[in-house]
């Protein structure tokens, strides 16, 4: 190498490397935004059939370019030899699923089957992991759910078809699922009450007649309905008629809902009053409630409703149907022929757009078939 030369620069310019400039960060306004995560069903209603698995938590990743440093094995006195090692490394044949684990494979089609058949036979023993997974995948959409005529509750979902089956036992964990922010918990634990507490649902039942979904009302009322015979319903019909004559505001409509729905007569009374409420979207309302129990129709005139009643208050709701297939709306005609087969069973030919004189021969039909069949029948 040349001496350096006093007064100049060693080693000279030209033979400096430029310096290597660290990457710019890229503006704000260039970097991509994090993607926000979606925002969860309201409702709480399992969207897909599909339950995903726990996964384990993984460490935190090493840096980008970053090799990480091999681990080598501490070699010291006590150190077993290679083939002793592999040998305690070798697999370990795994142990039956647990209930946990079988539960959550009812959420693949494919695995269900088989979760489904040893769960049952593990019986109680699987009820407080069923109970963790409830209400489980949901195979039914809830926009298909027509009131009056849900599905059978055990082709709901895999979970609720395996609670069932465990019966009572499983009733004192349901009201904590009525309490629950998700609609489909509190939906689901309506139906499965009403399938399994008898008469005590009526008390459990009660508030969510008022909720505010109307979806778990209406499946309140679907259990409740099947209690209206029994001596708790008593409780359920107190409450519902303190309010028609004392509530206002959703309150006092929860009640027409519930009032209606279970076919109530004596309400008949305390809905008439409500046809002059003040708020006219609430006379809309126990109007249409009055048609539907009496399948006749006599606008918001109290004093007509009145008189009507007062003829027939002690007369059975069956024969108020009979009346009906000669009142003079088609609608109702075709309503009440279709609710006297529901509620009969019977078929007596009746065509609500034929002429008048067919409507008078099937109300003949229908009161000869009624005074055979004799009251309650």
């Amino acid at each position: 190498l040349p001496s350096p030369t006093p007064g100049l620069p060693f080693p000279p310019p030209e033979l400096v490397p430029p310096p290597v400039a660290a990457p710019a960060s890229a503006p704000a306004a260039d970097r991509p935004a994090p993607a926000e995560p979606a925002a969860p069903d309201p409702s709480g209603w399992p969207s897909s059939p599909v339950i995903e698995l726990t996964r384990p938590k993984r460490g935190p990743a090493p840096p980008t370019g970053a090799d990480p440093a091999p681990q080598l094995p501490e070699v010291g006195p006590d150190a077993k030899p290679a083939d002793a090692e592999l040998a305690d490394a070798a697999p370990t044949r795994p142990g039956p699923p647990t209930a946990t684990e079988l539960v959550a494979q009812l959420g693949d089609e494919a695995r269900r089957p088989a979760a489904r058949q040893r769960l049952r036979e593990l019986g109680a023993a699987a009820q407080e992991a069923l109970l963790r997974g409830f209400p489980g995948p949901v195979l039914i959409d809830r926009d298909s759910l027509v009131p009056g005529r849900y599905p059978p509750i055990e082709e709901h979902g895999p979970v609720l078809a395996l609670l069932l089956e465990l019966g009572p036992l499983i009733v004192p964990a349901l009201p904590r699922e009525l309490e629950s922010p998700v609609i489909a918990n509190r939906f689901y634990a309506c139906l499965l009450l009403g399938r399994l507490a008898g008469e005590q649902s009526c008390e459990l039942l009660l508030p969510r007649l008022y909720d505010g979904v109307g979806l778990v009302r209406q499946a309140a009322r679907e259990a409740l309905v099947r209690q209206v015979s029994t001596p708790g319903f008593a409780a359920v019909r107190a409450r519902l008629t303190s309010d028609l004559i004392e509530a206002e505001g959703e309150r006092v409509r929860y009640a027409l809902e519930a009032t209606v729905w279970f076919r109530d007569t004596e309400s008949v009374e305390l809905l008439i009053p409500l046809l002059g409420h003040r708020d006219p979207p609430l006379q809309e309302l126990a109007r249409n409630a009055l048609r539907e129990l009496t399948r006749q129709d006599f606008g918001l005139t109290v004093r007509n409703w009145r008189r009507w009643y007062g003829k027939n208050r002690h007369r059975d709701r069956l024969e108020w149907l009979i009346d009906a297939l000669v009142t003079e709306e088609l609608e109702l005609r075709s309503q009440a022929a279709q609710e006297l087969h529901k509620l009969t069973g019977q078929r007596i030919p009746f065509d609500p757009a034929g002429p008048r004189k067919e409507w008078k021969r099937a109300q003949s039909d229908w009161l000869a078939w009624r005074r055979s069949h004799g009251p309650g029948q």
